[in-house]
């Protein structure tokens, strides 16, 4: 009867002393808190890194860019962007994008021509090199 209650306690406080693992990413980040990431194809833009997927090479940043910015996506057979505007206006190509806007660049579509004029547009833009079939498409708020 000891043996079976000594086992009974020493299970109960292994139980208790296990936690769930943390997540293999980061689940919460105050974005002004991180450090500046260099973005070498974006020259000029402040960038915040959110995440990367080393396995796929999906990026995700958060951007500010300077007064009178100006950038061509250009075109990717394996590459797709992906654009939300947070703050400012962002043009790219025909479309004129204000906060709540989102473009989206498949991959294998040509590239697009990013301005804004008013600077200090901030930006949330991420990448991948997974192949989709989707068109290209520009949506703004009204």
């Amino acid at each position: 009867m000891k043996i079976k209650a000594a086992l009974f306690f020493l299970l109960a406080l292994t139980a208790c002393a296990s936690r769930p693992l943390p997540p293999p990413y980061p689940a919460y980040v105050v974005v002004d808190e991180l450090p500046d990431a260099f973005v070498a194809s974006l020259p000029g833009v402040r960038a915040k890194q959110l995440s990367l997927d080393p396995r796929t090479q999906r990026v995700s940043y958060r951007l500010a860019v300077p007064p009178d910015w100006s950038f061509t996506t250009g075109g990717s057979p394996i590459h797709s962007v992906e654009i939300y505007v947070l703050a400012g206006q962002v043009d790219i190509g025909e479309f004129s994008l204000a906060p709540g806007g989102y473009f989206y660049i498949p991959p294998g579509m040509p590239g697009a021509q990013m301005t804004s004029s008013n600077g200090g547009s901030r930006t949330s833009a991420s990448g991948s090199r997974t192949c989709g079939s989707t068109p290209a498409a520009g949506r703004g708020p009204g």
